[in-house]
């Protein structure tokens, strides 16, 4: 067999550290974070799956994907306790007084 040079998937570090971005700024900054590293990857994993043993770094693309995943659930999250704190509390509010 011959011995095949693994090359570094293009924007791989930049995808993981969006990722991360995302999950620690989860509100505001990181949903642009999370968005770039999501897209990003995608494009990844077009050339990871065309090569799949011709990339040394595929493992931070999946990670940074799945970190951009999680921020963006959080920020979803955070939406639904705001809504819920800013319309729901004072609703329920007049109901007990």
């Amino acid at each position: 067999m011959e011995n095949q040079v693994q090359k570094s998937v293009p924007n791989a570090m930049l995808i993981m550290i969006c990722g991360i971005v995302s999950i620690v700024f989860c509100c505001g900054l990181g949903t642009v974070a999370g968005a770039v590293a999501i897209i990003m990857s995608s494009k990844a994993n077009k050339l990871i799956a065309e090569d799949p043993d011709g990339y040394s770094d595929a493992k931070n693309v999946k990670l940074g994907r799945k970190c951009a995943m999680i921020g963006l659930g959080l920020q979803v999250l955070a939406v639904i306790v705001w809504v819920f704190w800013m319309f729901i509390v004072p609703m329920l509010s007049f109901l007990v007084f």
